[in-house]
């Protein structure tokens, strides 16, 4: 059923899917970034599909400013996501009265997890790193395009494998060149799940090899042999093999199944 909530004068546009048999458990599924409620290659529809018929409720949502169209995603920031992340935490909790809730996020969305401070029962974080500034250097940070950036409020960016391209605010650019989430990893209490592609070029195993060192809190690393960036193949296509999701989902479930009962 489509689900908004209104935040600060825009909407957080989404879905709540719920199983046959009333549950007090929740999943909430965060995007990464340029990323949508759908997940890349259609990821998080079937991993909602996968969750509820398990028997849990899951809740896909696009942060504000973004959707497909991409019309209003120079307005979007890490600050701003966070706050999306914690109001919707908030009304699923509180509004909607779930008791159990896992967060899952994927790339960009893990940071916003780590950022967001929720008291999430599980985390898990696909394909996710310790924020550092080097993990978007070569796309948006480099001397050339931090000088256009002086004379401009936004730079252009390309979907890796699509024609489609979008505009990245100043605000987002600037948060990207300070960011650094080593802190907050190391606060987190909640057990963690991470798990990795082996063959992910945009954001190589070793980042997530790092955030699992740098968690303290209950924990499990777990490694999708031949996943790449999105859970797809090497190259990040469109054309996923359906194998490498589900793989990804399986663990994912196991990992649910044993901190949430």
């Amino acid at each position: 059923m489509k689900l908004d909530f209104y935040n600060k004068g825009s909407w957080i546009k989404g879905f709540l899917h719920l199983p046959k048999k009333k549950t007090d458990k929740l999943v909430i599924l965060v995007h990464g970034f340029t990323g949508t409620r759908d997940g890349p290659a259609g990821l998080y529809v079937r991993t909602a599909d996968a969750l509820v018929k398990n028997g849990y409720a899951v809740y896909r949502f696009n942060f504000r400013f973004t959707d497909k169209t991409y019309r209003e995603f120079q307005k979007t920031t890490i600050a701003g996501q966070v706050d999306d992340l914690r109001l919707v935490f908030r009304m699923m909790k509180k509004k909607l009265g779930f008791k159990k809730i896992a967060v899952i996020g994927e790339s960009l969305g893990t940071v916003i997890c780590t950022l967001s401070g929720v008291k999430a029962d599980v985390f898990v974080l696909w394909y996710g790193f310790t924020f550092i500034r080097k993990i978007f250097e070569k796309r948006f940070l480099t001397k050339e395009k931090l000088e256009l950036l002086k004379r401009q409020d936004y730079l252009e960016g390309q979907k890796s494998w699509k024609k489609e391209r979008y505009k990245v605010g100043k605000k987002i650019i600037n948060e990207f060149l300070k960011l650094d989430t080593s802190p907050q990893v190391r606060r987190i209490k909640t057990p963690t799940l991470v798990v990795h592609g082996d063959a992910d070029i945009s954001v190589p195993i070793i980042y997530g090899k790092i955030l699992y060192r740098n968690l303290k809190s209950k924990k499990k690393f777990a490694i999708v042999k031949g996943a790449g960036h999105g859970f797809s193949n090497r190259y990040y296509r469109p054309s996923t093999p359906l194998l490498i999701q589900k793989k990804a989902i399986k663990v994912t479930l196991d990992w649910l199944k044993k901190e949430i009962n």
